[in-house]
């Protein structure tokens, strides 16, 4: 098999495509795993962050209102991109 060529590999049954295949040319799969442990690092640390909160202060701030509101409104954001290209 040559080297540059650019067909998906053969699936076996049962097994679904990848979203992207990485090519010399397209490197959207390394985007997508970029992005995607961006999003997980993102997402402990505000859980983190509101686990501090609530342990030992007792209480939330403007702060963490909008890091939260962030959060969320950048999940939405993202599962809409991921669907829409489905």
């Amino acid at each position: 098999m040559d080297s540059n060529s650019t067909a998906p590999p053969a699936l076996l049954p049962g097994q679904s495509p990848p979203l992207t295949v990485i090519t010399p040319t397209d490197q959207g799969g390394i985007l997508y795993i970029a992005t995607a442990l961006a999003l997980i690092f993102a997402f402990i640390s505000i859980l983190i962050r509101l686990f501090i909160r609530m342990e030992f202060r007792h209480s939330f701030s403007n702060d963490d209102i909008a890091a939260l509101l962030a959060m969320v409104r950048l999940l939405t954001r993202w599962f809409a991109v991921c669907w829409r290209r489905r």
